[in-house]
């Protein structure tokens, strides 16, 4: 009940959800930085709580670009 309750709340609210590829990767310090940055802006520019706002990260070895890769 309790899991239902929270996910009827949360409708009633805008929400952002945000991927983002690193080529490589980063500290937990800096994935900290990045997250509280990433939030600021977003609420800035849409009013989003950030506590509403959920950043995912994925690391990439590989990237290609301009008919090669990294």
């Amino acid at each position: 009940i309790a899991r239902r309750q929270r996910q009827m709340c949360i409708r009633d609210r805008p929400m952002a959800y945000i991927e983002l590829s690193l080529f490589g990767g980063a500290s937990d310090a800096v994935y900290d930085k990045l997250t509280a940055a990433i939030c600021d802006a977003v609420s800035a520019e849409t009013g989003i709580a950030p506590a509403n706002i959920y950043v995912k990260y994925e690391e990439a070895e590989h990237w290609g670009w301009n008919g090669s890769n990294f």
